[in-house]
C-alpha cells in the first residue's frame, strides 16, 4: 500500500506540530504562538472535512473537531502531541492510502473520475 498525501496537507499539519513541539520546549515563548497553532489545527479539521462531499460527513468533522482542537490546545502536553500524531497517521492513511485492488479497477475509476474533472 501506498500512502500519497497532499502536500499542503503535510505543510499544514507539520507546521502546527511543529509549533507545539517549540512551545513545550519553550523555544517559541509567546502567546501568539498558541493561537497561531490553534487556526493551523482549524484549518487541518477544515480539510478533513472536505475530504468527502456528505454534508453530515462535514458537520460531524466540524462538531467534533473544532471542540477536539481546543481541548487538545488547552492541554498541550507531550501526551497530547502523541495522540495528535496517531489521529494525523489515522487519517492520512484512511483519505491518502491507496486501496489498489488486485485487478486495477480502482486505478480506472479514478481515470475516468479525472476525465471529467476539468
Amino acid at each position: 500500500m501506498k500512502i500519497a498525501p497532499c502536500p499542503i496537507c503535510i505543510a499544514v499539519s507539520g507546521s502546527w506540530l511543529l509549533i507545539q513541539i517549540g512551545i513545550l520546549l519553550e523555544t517559541l515563548k509567546d502567546s501568539g504562538w498558541l493561537l497561531f497553532a490553534a487556526i493551523l489545527m482549524g484549518g487541518t479539521v477544515v480539510g478533513i472535512s472536505y475530504r468527502r462531499s456528505s454534508t453530515c460527513w462535514k458537520s460531524v468533522v466540524i462538531v467534533v473537531g473544532m471542540p477536539s482542537v481546543y481541548i487538545l490546545m488547552t492541554n498541550l502536553s507531550w501526551h497530547t502531541i502523541v495522540f495528535e500524531v496517531i489521529i494525523l497517521a489515522f487519517f492520512g492513511y484512511l483519505f491518502f492510502g491507496n486501496r489498489e485492488s488486485v485487478d486495477g479497477t480502482n486505478t480506472k475509476r479514478l481515470g475516468d473520475e479525472l476525465k471529467n474533472c476539468c
